[in-house]
């Protein structure tokens, strides 16, 4: 996908051309905050990733009925062979990819994830949970079970919800697991039925790849803008994490917004990069 390939292209291009250069000549040192800027881009990605699992749920609830439009582009959420199999008497659905789907928009995705209900509708106090089953989006594997939690409405048809998830694994591109658990309350802001943004706050906890244990805080909300997604960017508009791994200390921002967002901006100790994204 082309948001990924800038980000890995971008941090080896800028770290890594010493690994390349002629025998006789020196090499260039190794940058001793890589590994933070990946970690910092690997929990922005997360949070993409969780917001994709959370359209495919939408639409889900949508093509059943359940819930009213909520998409800009429902079409491009999936695949148009994606099966959203809705089960009244037990309030069971599964959402299958099949082996392989290519949206439009959004991420290349596989697997399954099978969804029980609460109840029959998608209203205030209801409660969904997810369980996956070999999914995979963009190359990264997700295995566990999240629950989706249906909050107070804010006004009109704009409501609160939250993601949790506990010991869920995240198999990254390079095959090395992480395990993560966390809650993330969210507002889901929407226009005539149609979903406009989604606001996420929330803290987490977990271990990266096996080498340490991490904490994560979103301090201003990490706002996903449909508009950013339906032309290609990356999604987001504004928000700041803040993390400790490692002994390190990063804080993380995905933009100031109302722009769509080109790069992620990171403060690590007394330095500042800036990474497409």
């Amino acid at each position: 996908m082309k948001m990924r390939k800038t980000i890995w292209f971008a941090l080896f291009g800028l770290f890594g051309m010493g690994l390349f250069s002629c025998e006789k000549e020196p090499e260039t040192p190794v940058d001793p905050l890589f590994e933070q800027q990946v970690f910092a881009v690997s929990e922005v990605m997360f949070q993409r990733f969780m917001f994709e699992i959370n359209l495919s749920f939408y639409k889900g609830l949508q093509s059943n009925g359940i819930i009213g439009n909520f998409l800009l582009n429902p079409a491009e959420v999936d695949c148009p062979n994606t099966i959203y199999a809705w089960n009244p008497a037990t309030n069971t659905m599964t959402i299958s990819y099949g082996q392989s789907c290519q949206p439009t928009t959004g991420f290349p995705k596989s697997g399954t994830i099978r969804v029980t209900l609460s109840g029959s509708e998608w209203v205030p106090g209801a409660i969904a949970t997810l369980e996956t089953e070999n999914l995979v989006l963009d190359q990264r594997a997700f295995k566990g079970t999240l629950r989706i939690e249906h909050r107070d409405i804010v006004f009109g048809d704009t409501y609160r919800q939250a993601i949790l998830y506990q010991n869920l694994q995240y198999t990254h591109e390079d095959n090395k697991v992480s395990t993560l658990s966390g809650t993330f309350p969210a507002q889901v802001n929407r226009s005539n039925g149609l979903l406009v943004s989604y606001d996420v706050l929330g803290q987490g906890t977990g271990n990266y790849k096996g080498t340490g244990n991490f904490v994560s805080l979103i301090t201003s909300p990490l706002q996903f803008a449909m508009n950013c997604r339906d032309l290609g960017r990356n999604g987001f508009t504004r928000g700041l994490m803040e993390s400790v791994w490692d002994n390190a200390d990063i804080q993380t921002s995905v933009g100031a917004g109302p722009e769509c967002s080109t790069q992620l901006t990171l403060r690590l100790g007394d330095q500042i990069r800036n990474i497409p994204f």
